[in-house]
């Protein structure tokens, strides 16, 4: 029987019958549990899979937890047994994907649940070499730490969701494009000349970075933008570095002056770093990064732009710093969740 095949079931009753045909199925799968805990997961089977003679082949539980590593943020905590005749891709992933989309359509409200958190097997999705931004039967799913060599942390989040109650503000309005007479450069590898004296002369004019400081972030220049009067009014600095938990990524810092903050031209000098790289990337040129990282530090971003992913540039959140900053990821296309250096677990639950 093929895994299309199967019957699958969300769990809209809890049932004794149904308990005691689960249960069965653990002991079947050699799953020994302590009473408390077989009840406690009982107690939140999400769904079920059935072969033509009813028999249950695959049992998917999802009990709610306020995950500490990412904001105390609720999350449904998806666990999953497949029998080894339907292990595989499409079992592990039809179940996910019915329970998400059941959720996902009820529409998410402030305290409830903003996503669904799973430690899943890399052979779960496409083997090894899955991108830490893929999909789980169409659902976007965000790495948010590796569990081991070959499971990886995800969260797959809830349209409309948000990480926190704060604030009934969002960002989903269309990504504006910049106004007329700006112009808008990349340079990767730095700035020299007199691109690097109008740099100095910005971060001077409107940031607290000292003097010694400026080579270093000249060689870090990425993305600048320039007024119609052709003056600079715009820096997006980029270092590659390690998010703990997580892997190396592009740490990302801008600057705008004054006059020009209502251009909305952070986002977009993101949005074009990031075009940037994954352009690099599709062209085949070798990359050691997983993409664009953000380190929110701005209380007002935090609490009125607390959207669980940024749409203009996929930025899901992923974590917070000691510091109690929200971290945000941009994961590139076609680019391995491969672990970088030591394995640190994240939102053990």
């Amino acid at each position: 029987m093929s895994p299309a095949a199967l019957d699958i079931r969300l769990v809209t009753e809890q049932t004794s019958q149904l308990h005691d045909e689960v249960s069965a199925f653990w002991q079947q799968q050699g799953v020994t549990l302590p009473e408390a805990e077989a009840q406690r997961r009982l107690s939140a089977l999400a769904a079920v899979a059935r072969d033509d003679k009813g028999h249950i082949k695959a049992v998917a539980t999802a009990p709610v937890h306020r995950l500490e590593a990412l904001n105390n943020t609720p999350f449904y905590v998806w666990r999953m047994l497949v029998d080894a005749s339907f292990r595989g891709t499409a079992t592990g992933q039809q179940l996910f994907a019915a329970f998400y989309r059941r959720k996902n359509q009820q529409g998410w409200t402030p305290g409830a649940p903003a996503g669904i958190f799973t430690g899943m097997a890399d052979e779960q999705l496409e083997g090894p070499g899955v991108p830490a931004r893929t999909a789980i039967d169409g659902i976007p799913s965000y790495l948010v730490g590796h569990s081991s060599e070959h499971y990886r942390q995800r969260v797959s989040y809830f349209d409309d969701a948000r990480i926190s109650d704060e604030s009934n503000g969002s960002i989903h309005d269309p990504m504006r494009a910049l106004p007329d007479g700006y112009v808008m450069r990349v340079t990767h590898q730095g700035v020299t000349g007199d691109d690097a004296q109008a740099c100095k002369a910005l971060w001077q004019a409107e940031s607290n970075l000292q003097a010694h400081e400026f080579e270093d972030r000249l060689r870090e220049v990425y993305v600048t933008t320039w007024a119609p009067d052709g003056s600079l009014c715009g820096i997006m600095t980029s270092y590659v570095a390690p998010v703990p938990g997580i892997g190396n990524m592009h740490w990302t810092r801008a600057l705008v002056a004054a006059a020009h903050r209502q251009n909305n031209i952070p986002a977009l000098m993101c949005a074009r770093l990031l075009e940037d790289l994954q352009q690099r990337v599709d062209a085949g040129e070798a990359q050691d990064s997983l993409g664009m990282f953000y380190e929110v530090q701005s209380p007002s971003i935090r609490v009125y732009r607390n959207d669980a992913v940024w749409p203009a540039t996929d930025a899901a959140y992923i974590g917070q710093s000691p510091e109690g900053f929200h971290w945000r990821a941009s994961y590139l296309r076609g680019v391995s969740a491969r672990p970088a250096g030591a394995l640190i677990p994240r939102s053990d639950h």
